[in-house]
């Protein structure tokens, strides 16, 4: 996202009146490569929806029970609507209120594990406690075998594929590029600057610390439930109880509103400007 920031002093420089990415394509490289980009863009919005839409409904059935295809399917019910009525004004809306509360749900956990919570002892309880499991379940690939490493093997892999599946989800996302079209270059640049450096908050912050405390008070989960995302769930409703698992849910659904409502508009946009008005009714 930081790096995007940088293209989009260029997007404004070169194409001022750009509605999708594709279009730049087409103007610059012809019909072959418009649709190929085409075709990138549409499969990068549905699998990032589709992502959305999954994770979160594993999630909610993890916190309320609630059957997780009825979730799938009401997941997107409250993106549609107000991104129907609102438009394009309503998801920048959405995700100021969004990023606000997210944080703040941010400190919240991180103050109550650190720092509130008897069980945890604090940081240097927290200390001790993944001292602790690392001798009695070490990680394998890591220094060691401890948590509380930067050395290792499997998370270098994570983050290499990390690094190179953001890539393709946010330079051929049509979402950021219609956040970058709409806005004015100096607020552009600097919102994504700012929103990239802003964003770390959230794995090193919340998941890391979630995820440590889950280890610390030995939650106890499936291979499968690992993998599909419920630490961070379970963790929290163990720490805070009720309070935790709303907390948690309130954030899931403000995340994947907020998330699902650019991709809906970006999916328009595609098909507004690029299949209808370029090769149905140019």
């Amino acid at each position: 996202m930081v790096l995007f920031g940088i293209l989009v002093i260029e997007l404004k420089r070169k194409a001022p009146s750009s509605h999708t990415f594709p279009e730049i394509i087409n103007a610059r490289f012809g019909v072959s490569a418009h649709k190929v980009f085409l075709f990138f863009a549409l499969m990068t919005n549905t699998i990032v929806t589709a992502m959305l839409v999954l994770g979160g409904a594993a999630v909610i059935h993890s916190l309320t029970g609630v059957n997780i295809y009825l979730a799938s399917f009401l997941i997107p019910v409250g993106v549609i609507v107000y991104t129907f009525f609102g438009g394009l004004k309503a998801t920048f809306f959405a995700e100021y209120l969004n990023a606000a509360f997210i944080f703040g749900v941010v400190l919240v956990f991180v103050t109550s594990i650190y720092f509130l919570n008897p069980d945890l002892g604090g940081i240097e309880g927290m200390y001790e406690k993944l001292t602790e499991a690392a001798s009695l379940r070490p990680v394998a690939g890591n220094s060691s075998g401890a948590y509380l490493t930067m050395a290792s093997t499997g998370a270098l892999a994570f983050g290499i594929i990390n690094i190179v599946g953001n890539f393709g989800t946010i330079f051929v996302d049509q979402a950021y590029w219609q956040k970058a079209i709409a806005a004015r270059p100096r607020s552009a640049v600097k919102g994504f600057l700012i929103g990239g450096l802003a964003w770390f908050a959230i794995p090193f912050a919340l998941a890391t610390t979630l995820g440590l405390a889950a280890v610390a008070t030995n939650v106890s989960l499936t291979p499968e439930q690992i993998e599909s995302g419920l630490v961070a769930p379970a963790a929290a409703t163990l720490i805070l109880g009720d309070a935790g698992a709303i907390l948690l849910l309130s954030v899931l659904f403000t995340a994947v509103t907020a998330a699902g409502s650019a991709e809906l508009v970006s999916v328009s946009s595609l098909v507004t400007y690029d299949v209808y008005r370029t090769y149905v009714k140019p």
